[in-house]
This record gives C-alpha cells, sequence and structure tokens, in this order.
C-alpha cells in the first residue's frame, strides 16, 4: 500500500494493487471479477479514516485496454492536487506507464475528482517499465514548484535502464526520459529508483526544488544517487554514490530532513556486510549533500526492512520509521536516536506512514493485511 494526506482538504490517500492471479481479463468491467486494473482509496471524512471511496482507476490508455494495472505510488503538490502513478501491461507485448489526478470536488463521489493524464510511456516489443514512484515539489519557496517527478528502472532484453521524466503541468505533458544510472555495459542490473524533493527551508547545501533519486545496483550490492538542481533536466551523480553497500533484501528508502538550519539526507537499506540469512538493517546520514555518510540506527533492532521514512513538517526533529514485523519506530533528535512508538500497535508489518498536516500529532499507519492505524 501506499499513503498520503491531500495538503488542502485533508483526506488519506491510499493505493494498492488489485489482482485475481491466474483470472486477469482485459475485456472484465470496471470491478467485475478479473478486473485486474490497480484500485485508489479516498476517505470521505477527512481525517478520522474511519469511511473511504473506492475507485477503480482505467487500464485503457492509447486506445488499447491492458490486462492489468500495478505498482502504484502517491504524491501532492502544493495545490491539495493529488497524483496516481502506475504501470500497466499485457502478459506479453505492449505495456506502459501512466498516472491519474485527484483534484477537491464536493460534488464528486468522495469529494474528489479523478482526471486520467496523458502516459509517461508506451512501450512494445521487450520493453517493459516497472517499480516507478512519484514525487512533487511542494516547496513555495522553488524555482520548480508543482513539478511532478516520475523515477522507475527500464527492462529492455536482458538490460535494466533508470529513467527519470518530470512533468510542469499536472502530468499533461512529460518531457523525454532521461537516463540516469551511468553504467554502460548490455548487462546492467539496477532498480528501485526512489525520487524526493528537498524541503528547502535552510540556506545550507541543498537549495529549494532539488531532487535526488536514490537507487540500488543489486549486482554490486552497492547504493547510488543522483540529484538535479533544474528541474530534472540533468542529473549528477552524487561524490559519496557508490560507497554504501547495502539494499540486498530489495527495499531502500530516502528521507530529506530541514531544520531550518542544517539539512540531512537519510537513507536506510540492508547491510550486506552481514550474512545473507541474518542481515542488519541499518539506517544511514548525510549532512554534506551526500559526499560522506555516517550511521543513525542507535535503537532500531535489526529489522529485515524499513518499509517506509517520513519527517514531521511540523518538527523537522522528528521521524518515523516503519518496519516489516516491527511496527513504528520514532526519533525525536533528528535521527540520532531511535524508540519504538507500538502502543496499541500489535507486532506487525507496517509499510507505509502519513501525518496529519492539520494535526501533526496525528499519526497514520497502514499495514500489511491488517487495515490502518490512528
Amino acid at each position: 500500500p501506499m499513503l498520503m494526506n491531500n495538503r488542502l482538504k485533508v483526506a488519506l490517500l491510499g493505493a494498492e494493487n488489485d489482482i485475481y492471479p491466474g483470472n486477469c481479463s482485459s475485456s472484465a468491467g470496471p470491478g467485475t471479477f478479473g478486473d485486474c486494473a490497480l484500485s485508489s482509496t479516498f476517505s470521505t471524512d477527512g481525517e478520522s479514516g474511519e469511511n473511504w471511496q473506492r475507485f477503480k482507476l482505467s487500464r485503457t490508455w492509447g486506445g488499447h485496454t491492458y490486462l492489468l494495472s500495478f505498482d502504484p505510488s502517491v504524491a501532492g503538490d502544493s495545490q491539495g492536487r493529488t497524483f496516481v502513478a502506475f504501470g500497466f501491461a499485457d502478459s506479453s507485448g505492449p505495456s506502459g506507464m501512466g498516472s491519474v489526478m485527484g483534484v477537491p470536488d464536493a460534488n464528486s463521489p468522495g469529494g474528489v475528482m479523478w482526471t486520467k493524464t496523458n502516459p509517461v510511456s508506451l512501450n512494445s516489443g521487450s520493453t517493459f517499465d516497472d517499480k516507478m514512484w512519484i514525487a512533487a515539489d511542494s516547496n513555495s519557496g522553488s524555482n520548480f514548484r508543482d513539478r511532478l517527478y516520475i523515477a522507475w528502472d527500464r527492462n529492455k532484453s536482458n538490460n535494466q535502464l533508470l529513467m527519470v521524466s518530470s512533468s510542469s503541468d499536472q502530468g499533461q505533458t512529460w518531457s523525454s526520459p532521461v537516463q540516469i544510472n551511468d553504467g554502460t555495459t548490455k548487462f546492467e542490473r539496477v532498480i528501485y529508483a526512489f525520487p524526493a524533493v528537498s524541503p528547502g527551508k535552510s540556506r545550507a547545501n541543498i537549495p529549494p526544488g532539488t531532487v535526488y533519486v536514490l537507487w540500488f545496483d543489486y549486482a554490486k550490492s552497492v547504493i547510488f544517487m543522483d540529484h538535479s538542481t533544474d528541474g530534472g533536466v540533468t542529473w549528477t551523480l552524487l561524490n559519496g554514490s557508490g560507497s554504501v553497500n547495502g539494499g540486498q533484501d530489495g527495499r531502500i528508502t530516502l528521507a530529506l530532513y530541514d531544520n531550518g538550519t542544517t539539512n540531512k539526507l537519510f537513507v536506510s537499506s540492508s547491510d550486506t556486510s552481514a550474512s545473507k540469512f541474518g542481515q542488519l538493517y541499518r539506517m544511514l546520514e548525510s549532512t554534506d549533500g551526500g559526499a560522506s555518510w555516517n550511521p543513525a540506527s542507535m535503537g532500531l533492532p535489526n529489522s529485515p526492512s524499513v518499509f517506509d521514512l517520513i519527517i514531521d513538517p511540523s518538527a523537522p526533529n522528528i521521524l518515523y520509521a516503519a518496519l516489516a514485523n516491527g511496527g513504528v519506530y520514532k526519533s525525536t533528535d533528528g535521527g540520532s536516536t531511535w524508540n519504538p512508538s507500538n502502543s496499541g500497535l500489535p507486532t506487525i508489518d507496517v509499510e507505509a506512514l502519513a501525518i496529519d498536516p492539520s494535526t501533526p500529532r496525528t499519526l497514520y499507519a497502514g499495514t500489511f493485511r491488517n487495515g490502518l492505524f490512528k
């Protein structure tokens, strides 16, 4: 699951895969058995999260109805618009990637009006786009305010590339994809490109609107990070990239911290120096824009994965981490130390977190098959 808050009309937005294994049908009607279009779910009672409206998102793109859609991610801009990015494909052959925009509208079901944007990519043959993640620049001080970024891995035959595209008009047009991984062979093994935009509050070394993409080379078990300061037109590999081993379990997360005077980058990944079946999980921080990294895991258990990492926008010293089979951990000192924050929460997989922007002391935890906790 993915989970976020709408910034203006306080509500929760979730997105999830809806797959009928072995029974997907491109001719199935919306919401019927065999309709393997993913769903977006919007709370209809604001931040209480007790009542929800479910929407099946279209599988028809470029005049073709695909077999299924998959792997959604969500983002919100400064105007209260919400976006869901996802892939779509047949069992073989055509595939692509698109997004939808949700705008608060009192006259629409659930209080939101959904609009399909233009596709980011439409592929044929052996090209397949996967693992797409979206981010929005919601910073009022940014020259690229409300620009959208989508990062994904592109599979073509035996090769994998990491691509980024951006939109400055709410997804009506998308820039030509830019390759950001730096491999030149025909047998690259890269995956999981996570974009994040700098909050831009401080006058330190990260200007407003700087966008980062964290990615993983699983042939080398090394994490890399690229960044752009011109709205995604050009990208530069950070000096410290390639010095961080990790990501062997296939899950990495990125968060940007800025308290007005200091900024940090946080990365979580598995520690590949540990044994394959007993990996240590660790958090790392950088205070120099990614040139160097230091441990930031004090108090965290040796969990197999951190699924989500968020920062309280009203109090940047407070961070929350969602752990596999470990619930939620909280830091009140900018990530230096961590403590469990699980009163009333069972020991379960927490996969998504969201903070209520109107009452930041309210935290939501989306779980794997165990519902939503508040």
